[in-house]
């Protein structure tokens, strides 16, 4: 598992995007390096930035670089960075 100061990456770019209600985000890197994350953007305020969150947490975790596990065993294990993150407090996610 990569450590947060292993991922490389170059930018994240965060979009709101409408979404089918029970999907409430998703990451997508790209050939550049960076993540594209997308948020449901007809979720309240708290789960946006739930959403963002849980989706730095797969990043940070190394689960796009990670082949061996499937997408279940990914978000079981989607918290391992959730100390981390956490250190994000809402009023610096106020732009979501």
């Amino acid at each position: 598992m990569a450590l947060a100061k292993e991922v490389c990456m170059n930018e994240l770019l965060i979009r709101q995007v409408p979404l089918p209600h029970n999907i409430k985000g998703g990451t997508i890197p790209d050939e550049n390096g960076d993540y594209n994350i997308y948020i449901n953007k007809n979720l309240s305020q708290r789960d946006k930035i739930e959403a963002y969150r849980h989706e730095v947490e797969h990043i940070l975790s190394g689960h796009f670089e990670d082949d061996t596990l499937s997408v279940e065993e990914k978000e079981r294990n989607g918290n391992t960075k959730e100390n981390e993150v956490r250190q994000l407090d809402d009023a610096s996610l106020h732009w979501l």
